[in-house]
């Protein structure tokens, strides 16, 4: 059995801790569900890392969700930019790698798929979308070539960190949710609670402040994520030509 990788930790197990946390804060606040206490410490633990770890899995699984049918809410705060569009914002590597990676789009798709940014703008629009899509499966590709090889632990920090705060925001626009669906039933009275108007103040601005700076690592994390593997991918076709 495969060792517990800091992927897996950061990318599933954290943000699912982070969501069973705050779920239990507004639990605990609103007074939803009388949890029983249990007094065996391992006990707990088993439950918690259970609960975090079925959590986490959900909020991985939503992060695809998104990618595939709720692209706008990636698109509104940026937290998943396509790989082409990051490619051409680094101008600085296009006179040095766009040659050598190709030779390796020649091989694979028998076409170029790397231009300049002037280049690409003049694409139509259908050609263009053609490119991003050759430009995603060749990132996927490089990227599980150079783990095969096991030289992609740069790229793979990255990722991980970008998962973990990708994640996070996905949880914390869960607790935004929710925690708006109950302050609306204790508006409308149709639940009771003894939490007071400071305390929902603090915890929309918790999560809120939560939201905004996953919203900001992950942004900047996937740039440098995507920038690593191209760095990494280029220097093992050249090493290997």
């Amino acid at each position: 059995m495969n060792k517990f990788s800091l992927y897996d930790f950061l990318g599933i197990v954290l943000p699912g801790m982070i969501l069973v946390f705050f779920a239990a804060v507004i639990n605990k606040s609103f007074g939803i569900i009388n949890i029983p206490r249990i007094g065996d410490k391992t006990i707990i633990a088993g439950v918690l890392l259970a609960a975090s770890l079925f959590a986490g899995s959900l909020l991985y699984i939503l992060g695809f969700v998104f990618t595939k049918k709720m692209k706008f809410i990636y698109k509104f705060t940026k937290t998943y930019i396509d790989v082409t569009t990051l490619y051409l914002q680094m101008g600085f590597l296009h006179s040095l790698m766009n040659k050598t990676l190709n030779a390796k789009a020649n091989e694979w798709y028998s076409r170029d798929i790397f231009f300049d940014k002037e280049t690409y703008d003049l694409l139509e629009v259908k050609e263009q979308k053609i490119i991003n899509e050759l430009q995603d499966e060749f990132y996927d590709r490089a990227y599980y070539e150079v783990e095969y090889i096991e030289k992609n632990s740069p790229s793979k920090s990255f990722h991980s960190l970008y998962l973990f705060f990708r994640h996070t925001f996905i949880a914390s626009l869960l607790l935004l949710i929710a925690l708006s669906i109950l302050v609306a039933l204790v508006m409308f009275k149709t639940i009771e609670t003894q939490v007071h108007s400071s305390g929902i103040i603090l915890l929309y601005l918790l999560f809120i402040s939560i939201l905004l700076l996953s919203i900001y690592m992950a942004k900047w994390l996937r740039k440098r994520m995507v920038m690593k593997l191209y760095w990494t991918y280029f220097t093992h076709l050249n090493i290997n030509k």
